[in-house]
Formats: structure tokens, sequence, C-alpha cells
């Protein structure tokens, strides 16, 4: 591997990266050239410890290398001016104080990245010989060190790096791709994010690494999932022996340069990045470990680690530890559709584009970001897919097919049910590549999936539980619904769309009915935080006849609890609530709702959710109080017996805990955040919005007591 010249390490003298890294660089080099079962002292300066006084570097060792004697070796380096003089100042200095150490049974080695002249050199090693002060007297130069680093791959590719010499991509450190994988201008990185839960797995790893050398594999959802385990826990070891294991870990993308470097002396880690059992073969036989990192569709290797999938609940506790918030985690989580590598991409860690994303595959998968997810055996779905994608759904599925079993696929199927793993990273590579045509068709289809009636509502209300039993089904699945009002989401969020956006969810809400709203009651939500200005002012127009704004009240029972439909419309209200400039439309379409609800067993009530935007304390708004003043007062006036009812809710109370609603795909609010009312806290908000409220109630003569 002639990758750094003599030439290139003589650059490196006198810089600040030189004095602090050379002795990491030899340390390296000693643990990548010697067998670690048969050193039995080392110590080289860290980079933050070069200042200390003593020896450089120790160590004692019953293996040996063209660079290392056998025994024990004192090292001093040199990486300034005048590199001689500083070996010889540092030859008499130490023969005269050895710290401790027997000098005739100690080899004396003065290490330093300039190249000297040969004939200077060799007199100097003569002479200090003939004293027969030491063992033996060594000086390793830059010529030295062109040999040795060829030697040691891994530790070659790490020192490219440092030097910033570019390098074919064919191979990489194992520790440079661990540390460039796990940097983050604001987030530090948690090796549990990797590795908890897997406790027997990351054992079972360690002693396999401690073994002879032979082959296994590593077995995870994603290729890149199974090396980040790999090198984290190489990262994650002892100090001492992370280092050894990095000193011959490398990462290897091709079949040449991975037999290439097989012939290196020196036993390796060796991670290659393609199947080629041949090869493999042939480097245990030469001496050297392989790991080979495989996802879960790989059923080459019987040797293997098979790492279960990450737990929720370890995932959240690994985010948490990389400095997020818990609403960040949460949305992260969600967003990232459960999965370690989607999670890392939307945080904005080295951003790799996987396979689908590049453009030359891209545009094959955009008709299924814009379905979003679909129900294969429903006809329905597959008439509404195949519309959408604009060619026969036996085709697409063929083309889905391919994509479901790669490496990182963004699609998931499980059983009949087919998915875009994380809607928000697939949109935010995938989006670019959107024509007019898909969005043409895209409208189309989604205006007739949505507008389908719900044909429960024909039962009568206490029989709408058992509708699957009596045949009353919809065309088109849940599944199918929900991935397409997520679409009018992500749709929204370039505004050169949301004309269109707004366009569909017109069409859709114009119908002033209930009974329409009620077909797609579980989609208000998202056509809310779709097209806000729409949703409220179709919602307001639709409230103000009192008759059918009483009808979201019709509580229909089942077998175990009884549903209303009121509550998914509380909830896209409280959602906008979150908006400062949707708060007044939002509170005047809850005030409207609390005029004509009659009550019933289910707590989410209109005037609780009125209750909760006013609140002086953890107001589930981001509203000033000088402008829900405002909006309180309009209540009192236009909805004055509302207003009563909500200003006596608004007297304090012992504790309480409230479950806030906000968007589902838009980051800039907090998701569902339960926070606790703290009574101490509460007078002096009070005085800001309850107390002149009240005073305006009182001379309201239809609620003055």
């Amino acid at each position: 591997m002639n990758l750094i010249s003599a030439t290139d390490i003589k650059k490196w003298t006198g810089t600040a990266s030189a004095q602090t890294h050379f002795s990491t660089l030899i340390n390296k080099l000693v643990k990548a050239s010697l067998d670690p079962k048969k050193i039995e002292l080392i110590r080289f300066l860290g980079p933050d410890q070069m200042n200390l006084s003593g020896w450089d570097g120790t160590l004692k060792t019953s293996d040996s290398c063209p660079f290392v004697p056998d025994g024990t070796s004192l090292w001093e380096f040199g990486t300034g001016q005048n590199p001689l003089t500083k070996a010889s100042d540092d030859y008499k200095n130490r023969s005269k104080e050895p710290l401790g150490f027997v000098q005739h049974e100690s080899t004396f080695i003065f290490a330093t990245p300039h190249v000297l002249d040969s004939a200077k050199k060799d007199a100097w090693i003569r002479e200090k010989s003939d004293e027969k002060i030491w063992k033996d007297v060594r000086i390793i130069d830059g010529i030295d060190l062109e040999s040795w680093v060829e030697d040691c791959p891994a530790v070659c590719s790490w020192l490219a790096t440092m030097l910033r010499i570019a390098q074919s991509g064919n191979f990489e450190s194992g520790e440079v791709y661990w540390k460039k994988w796990t940097s983050h201008d604001r987030y530090k990185f948690s090796s549990k994010l990797v590795t908890a839960g897997r406790d027997n797995n990351v054992a079972e790893l360690l002693q396999w690494l401690d073994s002879p050398p032979a082959k296994i594999a590593v077995q995870s959802t994603a290729k890149e999932e199974s090396l980040a385990f790999i090198l984290t826990v190489m990262a994650s070891a002892e100090q001492a022996k992370s280092e050894e294991l990095f000193s011959r870990c490398i990462i290897i993308r091709s079949s040449e340069e991975f037999d290439a470097i097989c012939n290196t002396k020196n036993s390796l880690y060796l991670i290659p990045q393609f199947e080629d059992s041949t090869s493999f073969r042939m480097a245990v036989d030469k001496g050297h470990h392989v790991l080979v990192p495989i996802n879960q569709t790989n059923t080459l290797h019987d040797d293997r680690i098979e790492l279960p999938r990450l737990n929720i609940d370890i995932l959240k506790n690994g985010l948490m530890e990389t400095g997020l918030q818990d609403d960040e985690v949460d949305r992260m989580i969600t967003n990232g559709g459960k999965d370690l590598l989607i999670v890392r991409r939307l945080l904005g860690y080295n951003n790799n584009q996987p396979a689908w994303a590049l453009s030359s595959n891209a545009r094959e998968l955009v008709p299924a970001m814009l379905i979003g997810q679909w129900d294969e055996n429903k006809e329905g779905d597959q008439e509404a897919v195949a519309k959408i994608s604009g060619m026969k759904y036996e085709d697409f599925i063929s083309i889905m097919q391919k994509w479901v079993n790669e490496d990182q696929s963004p699609l998931r199927k499980i059983g009949h049910q087919w998915q875009i793993i994380s809607r928000l990273d697939c949109w935010n590579r995938l989006s670019k590549y959107i024509g007019n045509a898909d969005l043409v068709r895209f409208e189309s289809t989604a205006l007739e999936v949505l507008k389908e009636k719900n044909p429960a509502l024909d039962l009568p209300k206490d029989e709408r539980y058992m509708a699957q039993m009596r045949g009353k089904i919809r065309i088109y699945s849940n599944d199918l619904r929900k991935g397409i009002a997520d679409t009018l989401i992500l749709l929204a969020t370039q505004s050169d769309l949301q004309d269109r956006v707004n366009n569909i969810l017109f069409h859709l809400l114009e119908e002033q009915t209930t009974l329409s709203w009620i077909s797609f009651n579980d989609m208000l939500q998202q056509f809310a935080e779709a097209s806000p200005d729409t949703f409220l002012q179709s919602c307001n127009r639709l409230l103000k006849n009192r008759d059918e704004a009483r009808q979201f009240f019709v509580e229909s029972a089942s077998i175990v609890f009884s549903n209303s439909y009121h509550t998914h419309l509380l909830w896209a209200l409280e959602m906008l609530s979150w908006f400062p400039q949707y708060l007044a439309m939002s509170a005047e379409c809850l005030s409207q709702l609390a005029e004509v609800d009659p009550g019933g067993q289910l707590m989410n009530r209109p005037i609780r959710s009125l209750r909760n935007l006013f609140i002086p304390v953890f107001a589930q708004t981001m509203t000033s109080y000088e402008d829900r003043e405002k909006v309180l007062r309009k209540i009192v006036v236009n909805h004055p017996t509302v207003a009563f009812d909500l200003l006596l809710g608004l007297l304090p109370r012992e504790r309480e805990r409230h479950v806030f609603i906000s968007p589902q795909l838009q980051s800039c609010l907090p998701r569902h955040t339960m926070l606790s009312l703290d009574l101490s806290m509460f007078p002096a908000q009070t005085s800001r919005l309850l107390v002149p409220a009240l005073r305006g109630s009182y001379s309201n003569p239809t609620i003055a007591p």
C-alpha cells in the first residue's frame, strides 16, 4: 500500500498536528505490528500528555518486528527542527538518568518524522552504540516510517486522513469511518444507540475478536447498522483494547484491494463491503480475521451473529444521551419509522445517500412515496395505486419487490400491507423528483379515495361497531387513506404546492354536512395540518348550523366503550391552536361546539379544550398573554354562556396533567407533551387573563350572576 511517502511524512514535521499526534502514530504502529498477547507493558504519551516529563514511550514485549526489538525499548520523539540535536540531548539525559530502567537490558529508540541524511544517521547510531551503555540504539526516521506504515494498512489510512492525503475510496480505517459516522456538530453520539439490548452479541463478538483467525458475519436490518455495531463494539472496549483493535481494523470496498491488503505481513481485522467467499477463505488462511456486515435478507453465511431489532425504549434512551429533548426524541422515533439509520439521517449525521435515493433510481419510488401505505388485499387500493403510479398494479409491484429487499430499503412489507418506513426521510430525498403528471394523478385519486362515504354510517348508531360483520366496509383501506392524507401535509411543506393542497381540501370539505365530515373523521387532524385556513373556514361555516354541529356529539355504543365523532374535530382544533395566527378561529369553532355540547360519557369536551388554551400556566398555544386576552374577550361577547363556564374553569385547581396535541409531520412544535400545573405559579399569571375577562363577563347582563 504505497499511499504515504517519506516526503509526505517529512512535510508533517513542525506542525502542531505532528507534535500532538506523532506519539499516537507510533503507538498505533506498535500495536498493529506486535502480537498483543506478547506485549507485557506499553505506554506512549497521548495527545494531551506531550508536555509530561519522563520517557515519551515505554514498551516491553517478547515479540518483535523490523522496527521494534523484543525486550524493553525506551522511546523519545523529535518533531521539531534539528532532530539529531534533539536525539543527542535525549540520549545524553536518559543515559545519565534512565528513570528506573536497566540500560544494558533496554533499547534506546529515537523516532522522528524527519528524513535524515543516511550517512549522518548511521554514524550517530554507531557512535552511541559503541558507548555500550544501552543494549541497542536505534533511530526511526521518515524513511523507516514509510516502510512501517506500508505494512499497517489501517494505520496508513488513519495517517492519510491526518495528513489530508486523498485515498482511493476502496479502503478506509475502521477508526476513521467510526469517527465520521458518530460525529455531529450538535449531538453527542451514544453507543447505546447501537449496542444497548445487545449485550450478549457484544460479548460474543469480543470473544470472537480474541479467537484465532476466522470469518464471521454480523447481521441486522441493514449492512450499515451491522458495520456500526462492529465498530462501536471496538470503540467501546477498554481503551488499550480499543486502540489495538482499531490499529488493525480496515474496511475494504473492492475484491482487488482486499486481495492486495491480505498480503500484508501483520494480522488484520478485515471488514469487506462485498461478497467473495474465495477471497475470505484466503484471508483467513493468511492469518486475518474477516468480519462481514450483512443485512437481514443475506443468507450466504452460516457463521453469523444475528442482532435483534433495537427496542424502542432503548432507542429513546440512546437519543436522550445524544442531547435531544423529550419532544425531539418522540418526533424522531415517529418520523424515523423507529429505524436507527433513518433517525440518524433525519438528525443530519454524515448524510450518505442510500441507493434508492440516487437520481438513477429515485423516479421508481416517487409513486410509493406519494401513496405512503396500502393494503394489497383491497382491490380498491390496487386500483388507486395503479392510478397514482400510472402503470398496471402488477408492474408497479414488481418494481417495489425489487426495492423492498434492498439494503436500507425505504419500504416495508408485513403480510399484505405495504408501507414507506419513514415518510419524512423519503420526502427529503425524493420530493425533488416529483413531476406535474405525478401531482395530477395524485390529486384526482386523493379526492376519489378521501371522499368515499363511510358505509358504517348507513347503520343505526348502536350497530355501527358491527359494520364489518354487516358487510359495510370501505372500498379503500384505512392504510391508504392515512397515507394519502399524510402526503397532503408533506406537499404543503413546499410553498409552491400549497395551492394544490388547498384546492384538494376545499373540494373535500365543501359539502357542508356533518355526515360528510364524519366519513373522514379520522383524517381531520391531517386535513387541518395540511391546509389550516381552508379547514378552519369550512369548519366555521359548518358549525354555524347548530343542527349540523349537534350531529358531532352523537355517541355510538360498542361492546366495550362509547364513541363520539366530535373527538377528532377537537384534536384538530387543539393542534391548530398552537399557532397564534389560528388561535382566534380555532377558539371560535370550539365555542360553537361548546354551545351545543349535550355532555356525555367521554371526558373530551369542547369546554375542556378551550380551558387548555387560556389557562395561565402551560397553555396549549404559543400565543402571547396579550393576544389570548383579546380572544377571550371575544368569547365573552359572542358566546356568553360558554364564556361563563370557561371562566369558572380557569379558576385554580389542585395539580393537573394535560396531554397536548401538536402537528404530526411538522417539527416547529413539541409533540404530545405531559405537563404538570404547579399552583405556586398560578397567581402571577392569572391577573393577565382571568381578571380582565371576569370583569367583562360581569358587565354582560346575559351571564352576570
